[in-house]
């Protein structure tokens, strides 16, 4: 059996994924291969699970537990140890008491014991006790704690909340409920009140979900209602997605081998041409292009960044290049890697790389980075005095819902502005809670000398120097 994602926009229609799944039975077990191919037209390593008796096995190459074994316990797939946990040789064992409830998680790495953490419970499962032991042994916590469950009739949970024994408290959770003539809700609503340094905060609705059951009887009849069309490119995928990705996986395995052996070009070598795709060298990545103009002549400049060859989005240089057209050719004039952030420094947000455009005679160029802080740098680049020069710098950081900085600096004239403002989501207020002008001059560093976030300002009443 297969399933095939489509995505539509506006008149196109396109792959979103493929997968095809692949039975194999014998008399003492029963193997499913799963094959997917994403929307980039290249093939994932096979998910495959084995089916013995009451034991099952997964192996998800791709996923941190690469290898899963679980058994039935009480009518339900228990996981019982993984190999492979993140890191190549770290095994996981879990042991469960009588009615399925977790006793221990045992960590062990090449060394041997990494971790273990042991659970005891009271009679009816309200208490829990917590310990926590690391390496050879040692205990470093012990954490005793009891739930607070609550059930109304129909076995469906009204108010869960976790109480310490060092006298700290959990939020609570309570539910909310409306049921029709069977006894099954239709309506479910979900309050919460936060804990924070012990006091219980106010309570909130916080979702509603509603459902529609239809119940049949012996006198119902069965709708006939017909399968849409399937459209026409299902089967053309069907032909041609296995060939496809086996050329796209042919050539990633190549592109690893040249990795390795470290068999690629370092530098775009491509002197000129017509098109500026065609500077692109084999292998690497082209991020993104802008156009406009970088001097006072009427040749039309352009800009690329480029992301080098890496293995399965390893961090990886960036490279930013500018070209110039001459006689209706294109002809690079400058590459460098140091204005551009590598492809795996924005934290969890992946390749801090946002944006390059032409503006005012400059080259901008935009990161962006972090997790639930985020931060954000734009630098300015303007040819003069035979070389590029940083000619203007901003940055932004800060947290949703408590505080964002923005910082600009104009290097030409040697301004720059600081501001802070103090978000309160509760409330919607937004309010500048300290801001500074100051005018500083230095002298303009090279665009090969710059890296993002590593310059630093600062300002006399702020108590922190600011990066960028």
């Amino acid at each position: 059996s297969e399933e095939i994602g489509l995505e539509k926009n506006e008149a196109k229609i396109s792959l979103s994924n493929y997968t095809k799944y692949k039975v194999e039975d014998s008399a003492s077990q029963k193997k499913i291969i799963v094959s997917q191919v994403g929307s980039d037209s290249i093939s994932s390593p096979n998910n495959i699970y084995i089916f013995s008796q009451e034991n099952l096995i997964k192996i998800s190459p791709l996923y941190q537990s690469k290898v899963q074994k679980l058994s039935l316990l009480n009518g339900i797939y228990k996981l019982n140890e993984i190999e492979d946990y993140v890191v190549e040789g770290r095994k996981v064992y879990f042991k469960y008491d009588k009615k399925g409830h977790l006793i221990s998680e045992i960590w062990y790495n090449k060394k041997g014991l990494e971790n273990k953490t042991e659970f005891t419970y009271n009679d009816d499962y309200t208490e829990t006790i917590e310990s926590d032991y690391h390496l050879l042994g040692t205990q470093i916590s012990s954490k005793n704690y009891k739930k607070y469950d609550q059930y109304d009739q129909y076995g469906n949970i009204t108010f869960d909340q976790t109480k310490y024994y060092d006298g700290s408290i959990g939020s609570i959770e309570e539910f909310e409920y409306q049921y029709d003539k069977e006894g099954n809700w239709i309506v479910k609503k979900r309050f919460y009140s936060e804990a924070s340094s012990g006091i219980i905060g106010k309570k909130k609705l916080t979702t509603v979900e509603t459902r529609e059951i239809e119940y049949y009887t012996k006198d119902s009849q069965q709708k006939n209602d017909e399968l849409p069309q399937m459209p026409e490119i299902i089967n053309k995928i069907r032909k041609n997605i296995p060939k496809i990705a086996k050329e796209n996986d042919s050539y990633l395995n190549e592109k690893k081998r040249a990795i390795e052996a470290n068999s690629y070009d370092a530098e775009i070598t491509v002197k000129e041409s017509d098109d500026i795709k065609n500077f692109t060298p084999k292998y690497w990545e082209l991020k993104e292009i802008a156009y406009g103009n970088l001097d006072e002549d009427e040749n039309e400049e352009a800009v690329a960044v480029y992301e080098m060859p890496n293995i399965d989005r390893e961090d990886a240089e960036q490279i930013l290049a500018i070209y110039k057209k001459q006689n209706g050719k294109w002809k690079i004039t400058h590459q460098t890697s140091s204005p551009l952030l590598s492809s795996q420094s924005g934290g969890m947000m992946g390749n801090p790389f946002s944006g390059i455009s032409i503006a005012k005679r400059s080259i901008v160029i935009d990161h962006f980075g972090g997790s639930r802080d985020k931060w954000e740098y734009t630098h300015r680049y303007r040819f003069q005095n035979g070389d590029w020069y940083l000619i203007g710098a901003s940055a932004s950081f800060g947290a949703p819902c408590d505080f964002w900085v923005k910082f600009d600096y104009n290097i030409s004239t040697g301004d720059a502005t600081y501001s802070k403002t103090v978000e309160n989501c509760k409330n919607g207020e937004k309010k500048v809670t300290q801001s500074q002008k100051l005018n500083k001059k230095i002298t303009p560093p090279k665009m090969d000398e710059v890296t993002p976030g590593n310059s630093t300002f600062k300002f006399p009443n702020v108590k922190n120097e600011i990066y960028y």
